[in-house]
């Protein structure tokens, strides 16, 4: 059965086919106050959240005037955290990044990548989920993680990278 969406108010109303109820009724019986529409689904608000931009020397936020192969070419392990402000998991696993590059004096440099103002570096990256992170050591993948894995975890596949 297909389906289309339509916002109005507080409510998503669903147009199915064979519903008795053409879509200007629904819409006219929510505007009378009539309760029974068929299909309601209400509206859960959605918010974005932004990254606290961190001051740390070796966290960098991408953007299209610094060059990508340059940033992850440069001598030591660079994790490349490829991320989204309205990904749940990427707000959990980003503090814990950098949180971990900050402890790691100057060994771990961290390049943050927000896929939405970046696609064409997740595109050629081959990104199809996120979080990812993706680690460079002397210009070269090494390896990489998908998902918010826990600190333990975290913290294994980076001594493991640096060792390589």
């Amino acid at each position: 059965m297909r389906a289309t969406t339509l916002l109005v108010r507080p409510m998503l109303l669903k147009r199915v086919a064979g519903n008795p109820f053409s879509l200007p009724q629904q819409i006219q019986s929510i505007q009378s106050g009539f309760s029974s529409v068929p299909t309601p689904i209400f509206q859960t608000r959605v918010t974005a959240r932004t990254f606290a931009t961190s001051k740390h020397p070796d966290i960098t936020e991408f953007d299209e005037s610094k060059n990508f192969s340059k940033l992850t070419s440069a001598e030591g392990l660079h994790l490349v955290d490829f991320y989204a402000n309205w990904c749940g998991p990427c707000l959990q696993l980003g503090p814990r990044l950098e949180k971990l590059v900050e402890t790691s004096e100057g060994k771990v440099k961290l390049i943050k990548v927000n896929v939405d103002k970046n696609p064409e570096i997740a595109t050629t990256h081959s990104i199809t989920s996120i979080p990812a992170v993706y680690a460079y050591k002397n210009g070269k993948n090494v390896g990489n993680f998908i998902g918010a894995l826990p600190d333990k975890k975290i913290t294994e596949f980076v001594e493991n990278m640096k060792n390589l």
